[in-house]
């Protein structure tokens, strides 16, 4: 075997030069693969603890893609916070990879609110956003509370109760209608009788009309409910008036519906406006503002079917329908 020593000095630096360019030209590759290879890869963030919206932003942002694998009860974590990851924080994983995440849904007990006091809508909101849910709504008359109330719960507001549990509630009807005796509005023009009927806190219902040449135009000739007989508050009475000149609604069928509305009590005024709506055409039968306590009454016309839209403020407050 030639040993270097026995080579020529020429020989030697033609060997040294090539191993230096093998060696360099290795370098160069690995150095290229790890520049581009770290191009394409990302360490995974520590997400534990984490609010599921900010797991969201920063894997996004690192071309990562988040996959909720579960839920699961924790009470040292808050609700939508991470328990588990997986790949672990300061792992290397390529874009475009899967982040599995397992989020807490919180304590598997809370403390019941309370409800008495507000509104059974709200209540509702209150019971779901705790994780609870309605029981039994048992309604009650009670003069102190508004119709809706929230009066009375079970379990009782401080309790410790598992999540998913049922609340009983006791709801306010409002105070309990008064009852009054019906008065008696026949013989007179349709025109006074509604007046009656309003001052007595009645409202007015169907009007028939009927032809008979021996008693006065435009008279009531008979009522429902008749007069004497207990009513509450707020009744509608269905009225038959007298027409001389024939209306072609002899059959029976009512030949008008009264629409009404009074504004609340208060300190302001009512921007109210009703839509008469029948099919192929919509009309403004009102649109003025209503002092506090004004009624406004409205005849519709039942010859073909009706749909009486309320708005109060803005905002869709009922509908009636005539037909």
């Amino acid at each position: 075997m030639v040993s270097l020593r026995a080579l020529t000095p020429i020989v030697k630096w033609l060997i040294i030069a090539a191993v230096f360019v093998v060696v360099a030209g290795l370098s160069a590759y690995f150095t290229v693969n790890l520049l581009v290879g770290s191009q394409d890869t990302v360490i995974v963030p520590g997400l534990k603890g984490k609010d599921i919206v900010y797991c969201l932003e920063i894997l996004s942002d690192l071309g990562l893609n988040t996959r909720v694998e579960g839920v699961e009860f924790d009470a040292r974590v808050p609700k939508n916070h991470v328990i588990f990851q997986n790949p672990e924080p300061g792992s290397l994983i390529k874009k475009g990879r899967d982040v599995r995440l397992v989020l807490s849904k919180g304590p598997s007990t809370v403390v019941v609110p309370r409800l008495a006091g507000i509104p059974v809508i709200k209540g509702r909101i209150i019971l779901e956003e705790n994780g609870l849910r309605p029981g039994k709504i048992t309604r009650v008359y009670d003069c102190d509370q508004p119709r809706g109330m929230i009066l009375a719960q079970y379990p009782p507001c401080s309790a410790t109760v598992k999540r998913g549990r049922r609340l009983d509630l006791l709801v306010s009807l409002g105070p309990e209608p008064v009852k009054t005796t019906m008065i008696d509005v026949t013989g007179i023009d349709l025109s006074k009788a509604m007046i009656k009927l309003d001052a007595a806190r009645l409202s007015l219902g169907a009007i028939k009309n009927v032809f008979n040449a021996d008693l006065a135009d435009g008279n009531v000739i008979r009522q429902v409910p008749d007069a004497g007989f207990p009513v509450i508050l707020g009744t509608a009475v269905d009225l038959v008036v007298n027409r001389h000149k024939k209306t072609g609604n002899e059959t029976g069928k009512p030949a008008i519906g009264l629409f009404r509305y009074r504004a609340p009590q208060g300190f302001l005024n009512r921007h109210v406006k009703v839509l008469v709506s029948r099919p192929g055409s919509t009309i403004t039968m009102l649109d003025e503002y209503l002092r506090p306590g004004q009624s406004v009454w409205l005849l519709i016309d039942r010859s073909q079917p009706a749909t009486v839209s309320l708005y109060v403020d803005g905002e869709l407050t009922s509908m009636e329908f005539f037909d």
